[in-house]
């Protein structure tokens, strides 16, 4: 079994503490819905609610909360840039990252979804 050091997590919580502390000083989370409902939209069209929830391992309902009015887990925020190819620091502040990009053009995307079909259907 492995056992942390408590100074290595004090020191530790202790950062993750002030980077939270900056990013909530310096960003709006509930703008983290709207550029959710942004990628959703874009790569899914208006009434892709559901495929895109089901695309992330959720459900519509839960979903739904966080395009609206939750701030969704960073393990969720993780599967949303897994999924979808947007920069994960776009979708977290609003702001690309050096080299990165905002949400994906919808073409990638279709793209990826044919390859899963591809995939799926025939895995060899």
């Amino acid at each position: 079994m492995l056992y942390a050091c408590p100074e290595f997590v004090s020191a530790n919580a202790t950062n993750v503490f002030f980077a939270m502390m900056d990013y909530m000083s310096t960003t709006n989370p509930c703008a983290i819905n709207g550029r959710i409902r942004e990628l959703r939209i874009r790569l899914y069209g208006p009434r892709g609610k559901s495929a895109f929830a089901r695309d992330v391992g959720l459900s519509p309902s839960t979903y739904n909360y966080y395009e609206n009015d939750r701030v969704p887990p960073a393990d969720v925020l993780v599967r949303i840039h897994e999924r979808t190819g947007c920069d994960l620091s776009w979708l977290m502040t609003g702001r690309a990252s050096s080299g990165g990009s905002g949400p994906p053009d919808r073409s990638d995307s279709e793209l990826h979804r044919a390859l899963d079909t591809l995939l799926m259907a025939d895995p060899r």
